[in-house]
């Protein structure tokens, strides 16, 4: 598996890795093949990851990924900022920090696979530590995502919160709004039936209870 320590990116053998990378793609569509077979085949549960994806452009992908990071593997800057942007896009993809190690044991097999004997000691130590680099700056660039979505949801949820406080609200004014008004017009029934009383001409006969006031 990889190593535990870590180096910085412009400690790698930047050169021994690259002329590696050369003989591996020239037959970039087998190496693929083999890449995916061995992750699948080792770690199933990553299979779901890729259940809707076009396996034909990921492979592409792939190859595409690894040409971005290796030539730009001497400009540590420029490697950095890419490597931070996979990992916040690979959030999105379902990806999670632990099936980068079961990746970089996948890339490491299907390496030694295509290599056979340029596959030596120190290009397999060369090729862990540029994978461990390489999966620790996607990991930062994935927690960053990871937060910022985190942020996103709580905002969301506040945002929906604070509505249902409005609605809760604008309800219950409406309901003690509504309540007022009723009050106000049985007051003026009220009212206007005790005036009716005092001002209407009063006959000899015993006059209407205050409630049952004329039109």
């Amino acid at each position: 598996m990889l190593p535990t320590t870590v180096k910085e990116p412009s400690s790698l053998d930047a050169d021994l890795i690259q002329s590696s990378y050369s003989i591996v793609k020239a037959q970039a569509d087998e190496f693929t093949e083999s890449f995916y077979q061995i992750l699948f085949d080792k770690y199933p549960s990553v299979r779901p990851l890729f259940s809707n994806t076009d396996m034909k452009k990921q492979k592409k992908k792939l190859i595409e990924s690894l040409d971005l990071v290796l030539v730009n593997v001497h400009n540590p800057q420029a490697f950095r900022s890419i490597l931070i942007d996979l990992g916040q896009r690979h959030v999105k993809y379902g990806a999670v920090l632990t099936d980068y190690p079961l990746v970089g044991d996948a890339l490491l097999q299907a390496l030694e696979k295509h290599l056979g004997q340029d596959w030596t000691p120190d290009l397999k130590h060369a090729w862990s530590l540029a994978y461990q680099n390489i999966a620790n700056t996607m990991a930062e660039g994935a927690k960053s995502a990871m937060k910022d979505d985190s942020r996103s949801k709580v905002s969301s949820k506040n945002i929906a919160d604070n509505q249902n406080l409005n609605q809760e609200s604008d309800s219950s004014s409406r309901i003690i709004f509504n309540k007022f008004i009723v009050l106000l017009s049985i007051i003026a029934a009220l009212s206007g039936c005790a005036i009716w009383t005092l001002i209407q001409p009063q006959p000899n006969i015993t006059p209407n209870p205050v409630l049952d006031c004329k039109n």
